[in-house]
C-alpha cells in the first residue's frame, strides 16, 4: 500500500511539472512548421525535376504513330481517275541528338546551378526565420523583465500617492502636490500597459514563426557560450565564405553565366541522327502493303533569323550582369549587418558597465534618501525622483543586456553560423530529397469540383 502511495505522488509530482521552452526549441519548431521553409523546400524539389528533364535531352526520343481512315487519290497511280481507299499507316522514329550546339550541355550546367542555388535558398530562409525567431524569443524576455521593472515601479507610486494624500488631508501639503502624485502614477500605469502591449505583440510575432504550441510562461533564458572571432574582417572573410545568401547569389551568377552560353547554340548547325520504320496500307491510290526503313543523318543551320539570336545573347549578356550586381550588393549588406552588429556589442558592452555603475549608485542614493527623509530633511517627491531614476537605469540596462545578446545571434545569421552553432541539421528537420517513408510523387492535388480553375 505505502508503495501504490509512492508511485501515486511520483506520478502526480512528474504530470505537475512543467518543462522549459528552449531558445533552440523555438528555433527548431519553427524549422519544422513554417510554411515559407516549406515553400522553399518545394521550390528546390520542382528544380531538381527541371534538370532531370533538361539532361533528358542527351537520350534518344522514340515517338509511335498511327492513323487510319478515309483517302481519295488522283494520280499517275490511278491513271489520274479517282480512286478511294481506307487509308491505314503506322511509323516508329527514333531520334538521336548527335550536337546540337552545347544547348543540352550549358542547359544541364544552368539547371546545376539554379538547383545549388534554390538549396542554399532553403538554409538562407531558415537561418532567416531562426534570426527572427531569436530575437522575438529575446524580446518576449525582455517585455517580462520591464513589465516586472515597470509594476515595481508602479508600487513605489501607490505607496508615495497613499503617504501624500494622507498629508494632503490633513493639511501638511499642498493640492498641488496631490495632483502631481497623481499624474505620475497615471504615467506609472501608462508605461505598464505599453509593456503589457508590446509583451503580447512579440507573443503574436512568436506564434506566427512557431506555431501556437509553444508555452510562453516557461522560456528559458539563454545563455551565449559561442566564442565569436576577435575582428570585424574575420567576421566578414567567415561570411563571404559561409553565408547561404551569398553561396545561392553566386550559383545564380554561375547559372546566367551558363544560360548566356546556351543561347549561343543557334550559331552552330545541329546535328542528329534518325531511324524511321513505316508500315502502310492502300495508299496514294495503291491498294497493298507499303514498308520503309531510312536511317539518315539530319543537319540544320539557320543563316538568318532577323537578328533574334543575337538580341538574345545581348539580353543574356545583360542578365548577367544584373546577377554580377545582386551579388555585390548582397555582400555589402552583409559588411553592413556585421559591421552594425559588431558595433552594438562593442558598445552595448561598454554601456552595461556604465548602466551598473549607474544602478548600484543610485540604489545607494535611494537609501540615503529614505533614511534623510526620515529625519526630515528629504520630501516624497524627492523620494519618487530617485525611485523613476533607478526604473529608468533598470529598464536601461535590460534592453542594453538584450540588445547585446540579439547582437551576438545576428553576427552568427550574418557569417552563415546561426543554424550551425544551435546544432540544428536542416536536413534532418525538412526532407531536401525524397524521403524515405513517403512515395516519389510528394503531392496528391484533389481538385474540388466547386473550385475555380
Amino acid at each position: 500500500m505505502r508503495n501504490y502511495l509512492a508511485a501515486t505522488l511520483i506520478i502526480i509530482s512528474l504530470e505537475s511539472l512543467s518543462f522549459g521552452f528552449s531558445l533552440r526549441d523555438g528555433v527548431i519548431q519553427t524549422i519544422d512548421t513554417n510554411p515559407q521553409i516549406k515553400e522553399k523546400t518545394r521550390e528546390y524539389r520542382a528544380m531538381k525535376e527541371q534538370l532531370k528533364a533538361t539532361f533528358s535531352d542527351y537520350y534518344p526520343k522514340i515517338d509511335i504513330t498511327g492513323a487510319y481512315g478515309y483517302e481519295k487519290s488522283n494520280n499517275s497511280n490511278t491513271g489520274f481517275q479517282d480512286k478511294s481507299l481506307q487509308r491505314k499507316e503506322a511509323d516508329v522514329k527514333i531520334t538521336q541528338q548527335v550536337f546540337d550546339g552545347f544547348a543540352t550541355h550549358y542547359g544541364v550546367k544552368r539547371d546545376e546551378f539554379k538547383t545549388k542555388a534554390a538549396k542554399a535558398v532553403i538554409y538562407e530562409k531558415a537561418s532567416y526565420l531562426a534570426l527572427q525567431t531569436i530575437e522575438t524569443y529575446l524580446n518576449i524576455l525582455m517585455d517580462k523583465e520591464l513589465i516586472a521593472l515597470a509594476k515595481e515601479n508602479l508600487k513605489n507610486h501607490e505607496e508615495i500617492y497613499e503617504k501624500i494624500k494622507e498629508q494632503t488631508q490633513s493639511g501638511v501639503l499642498a493640492e498641488s502636490n496631490l495632483a502631481l502624485i497623481q499624474s505620475r502614477l497615471a504615467l506609472a500605469k501608462s508605461n505598464l500597459v505599453t509593456y503589457e502591449n508590446r509583451y503580447q505583440d512579440d507573443i503574436t510575432r512568436f506564434y506566427k514563426l512557431a506555431g501556437y504550441n509553444v508555452d510562453i510562461e516557461n522560456l528559458e533564458k539563454p545563455s551565449f557560450n559561442i566564442e565569436l572571432p576577435k575582428t570585424l574582417k574575420e567576421i566578414t572573410q567567415i561570411a563571404e565564405r559561409k553565408n547561404p545568401a551569398v553561396k545561392a547569389q553566386e550559383y545564380n551568377l554561375k547559372a546566367a553565366k551558363a544560360n548566356y552560353k546556351y543561347a549561343q547554340n543557334n550559331f552552330y548547325p545541329h546535328f542528329r541522327i534518325e531511324a524511321n520504320k513505316g508500315w502502310n496500307k492502300d495508299i496514294a491510290g495503291v491498294k497493298g502493303r507499303h514498308y520503309n526503313t531510312t536511317v539518315l543523318l539530319k543537319a540544320n543551320y539557320n543563316f538568318f533569323n532577323g537578328g533574334k539570336d543575337f538580341v538574345n545573347l545581348q539580353k543574356e549578356i545583360s542578365l548577367v550582369h544584373k546577377e554580377n550586381e545582386k551579388l555585390r550588393d548582397i555582400q555589402r549588406k552583409i559588411f553592413e549587418n556585421s559591421r552594425m552588429a559588431w558595433t552594438t556589442i562593442e558598445l552595448t558592452d561598454k554601456k552595461e558597465k556604465y548602466l551598473k555603475n549607474h544602478m548600484k549608485f543610485i540604489e545607494k542614493t535611494l537609501k540615503l534618501y529614505k533614511e534623510e527623509y526620515n529625519l526630515g530633511k528629504r520630501s516624497l517627491f524627492e523620494i519618487l525622483d530617485a525611485e523613476n531614476e533607478s526604473f529608468s537605469a533598470k529598464r536601461e540596462y535590460v534592453k542594453a543586456y538584450y540588445d547585446r545578446l540579439a547582437a551576438k545571434y545576428k553576427l552568427l545569421y550574418v557569417m552563415g553560423e546561426l543554424l550551425e552553432k544551435l546544432n540544428v541539421d536542416l536536413s534532418d528537420k525538412i526532407c531536401l530529397d525524397v524521403c524515405k517513408d513517403s512515395p516519389r510523387i510528394l503531392n496528391r492535388i484533389d481538385i474540388d469540383e466547386d473550385n475555380d480553375y
